[in-house]
């Protein structure tokens, strides 16, 4: 699956000339219609050509030669959930699965048509899940809809080998060190290993853990406490604890909760960032609002992360792809935003608004007026 960097890089290969785009829903199962996705792409494709003259549909119709000739091979069903195109009248850039449900869409026009791929950019971003007690700790990564196992890690002492051994001094009542109980030993170990368990686990994410990454910490309270504090500072508010996890659970137990939590996160994630180009539109704010604005300051490289709501994507189509192409092209991120998000950007922002690089300085910003 494509990254949202690799996916600016094909954007600039393509912007400024001719492309046909092409999704296709391929979540299909019925044995007696095999073949349905290609007829309801036929009908795209000769919907658009009708409609096109002389050099135009030229260039059309050998940019649907080349899509054509490179879904041949596939006569009966097409693999994964849905399937995605980029062509030119000289090249394919792109044809490849989505790890996600398409819609059934054809556009011709100049650069792709990225709006149904941002969704499907959501189902790759990786969630992290550490279950954590004092003796041991498992790792979990969530991506594209499937929980595996990764890794698991083990306190080098267990509390019942202390027991054991302190249990079979004369008397039982000192440890060896002065004025400490077997007791006393017993539980300095049991806190030392702990935390040489959480240190070792969180040197081990440190390296995992980016921008897009989602961390969920279960277990005992004293571990999961400490494992968060420690990735705090990396994690932020993409880290969340969920004290009804165990050390135990399957990851057929564990699926429901993870994919609950990683949607749960995004949405809070994508309100508090809409929230921040509200409250920092204007005067001398990192934030800014409505299309026209955001448009400009795409040129002027100023835009860090571009906010579309999806609400703003079905209704106004061409200008939320030429604004994503243009962002992508800069070198900006790129997020589309529903729920609360959207209606929130919706109203204050005209659907569109978006984080700032820098705020330039009145010059400037007149001279680019």
């Amino acid at each position: 699956m494509l990254t949202l960097e690799q996916l600016g890089e094909i954007q600039q290969t393509l912007a400024g000339g001719r492309v046909l785009t092409a999704y296709i829903a391929a979540d299909e199962s019925d044995p007696s219609d095999r073949s349905s996705w290609r007829r309801r792409l036929n009908a795209g494709l000769e919907n658009i050509e009708q409609g096109l003259e002389g050099d135009e549909r030229k260039a059309f119709a050998a940019a649907r030669k080349l899509l054509e000739a490179e879904l041949e091979p596939h006569r009966g069903f097409l693999p994964g959930k849905g399937w995605v195109a980029f062509v030119t009248p000289e090249r394919v850039a792109l044809c490849t699965e989505v790890p996600a449900p398409m819609p059934d869409l054809v556009r011709w026009r100049d650069g792709a048509v990225l709006g149904p791929l941002m969704r499907a950019l959501k189902q790759k971003r990786p969630v992290l899940t550490v279950l954590i007690d004092s003796r041991r700790a498992r790792v979990l990564r969530y991506v594209e809809g499937e929980l595996t196992e990764e890794t698991s890690y083990r306190a080098d002492t267990y509390i019942d080998d202390l027991t054991d051994i302190n249990s079979s001094k004369r008397g039982g009542t000192r440890s060896g060190m002065r004025g400490e109980t077997a007791s006393d030993a017993a539980e300095r170990i049991h806190r030392e290993e702990t935390e040489r368990l959480v240190r070792t686990v969180a040197e081990a994410l440190r390296p995992q853990i980016n921008n897009d990454t989602l961390l969920l910490i279960g277990g005992t309270p004293a571990a999961e406490t400490a494992l968060r504090k420690a990735l705090e500072p990396l994690a932020g508010d993409r880290m969340t604890l969920d004290t009804s996890l165990h050390v135990n659970m399957t990851p057929a137990q564990l699926q429901p909760v993870v994919e609950r939590t990683a949607s749960e996160l995004s949405r809070q994630r994508q309100l508090a960032r809409v929230r921040y180009v509200v409250e920092n539109a204007g005067g001398n704010g990192r934030g800014m609002l409505h299309a026209h604005a955001i448009e400009r300051a795409c040129r002027n490289g100023q835009v860090d992360t571009l906010y579309i709501s999806t609400n703003y994507l079905r209704a106004k189509e061409d200008q939320a792809e030429d604004l994503i192409s243009l962002a992508l092209t800069r070198g900006a991120r790129v997020e589309l935003v529903g729920e609360e998000a959207a209606d929130l950007l919706d109203h204050e922002g005209g659907g569109v608004g978006a984080r700032l690089r820098f705020v330039p300085s009145p010059a400037v910003e007149t001279a680019a007026s």
